[in-house]
């Protein structure tokens, strides 16, 4: 969805209503759980070292479970309390130069483990990209985040 003002809640959660249903929007669901991924899909790969310890992957873990990638002056997810399990649609709200878009989004699958925290979203139709994001906080055998 694609508007010249911020959407509304209201305007959000309709729209979410309407599509939290839809299938998906690209073949493969669930690719990124264990790859490796079809051809044909664009991978960007980023990662950042936290440090380590129980309490950084803690609150990396808390960060991630709470959207917090979402958190940023030009980009939103909502509604901004949603838990990530399967099935949860989301809308990520982007503000562009002169205009707004609401992309819809389903969490695919959740892998939580004793050194490792991820999931991923895959996009519904409407959405400006197709495929699936992962987001993953995980350690190394001697408790560094990798």
């Amino acid at each position: 969805m694609f508007t010249i003002t911020q959407p509304s809640e209201r305007g959000l959660r309709e729209l979410l209503d309407k599509w939290k249903d839809a299938p998906f929007s690209y073949r493969d669901v669930g690719a990124t759980r264990d790859g490796p991924v079809p051809t044909g899909y664009n991978i960007d790969r980023y990662r950042v070292k936290l440090g380590s310890g129980s309490e950084i992957f803690d609150a990396a873990k808390r960060a991630v479970q709470a959207w917090a990638m979402f958190d940023l002056e030009w980009v939103s997810i909502f509604p901004s309390t949603a838990v990530i399990q399967p099935g949860a649609v989301v809308a990520v709200v982007v503000a562009h130069f002169g205009f707004w878009s609401a992309n819809l989004a389903r969490v695919v699958y959740v892998d939580p483990q004793d050194a490792m925290f991820r999931f991923a979203y895959g996009t519904l139709g409407e959405h400006a990209e197709s495929g699936e994001e992962r987001f993953t906080v995980s350690t190394d055998q001697n408790g560094r985040l990798v």
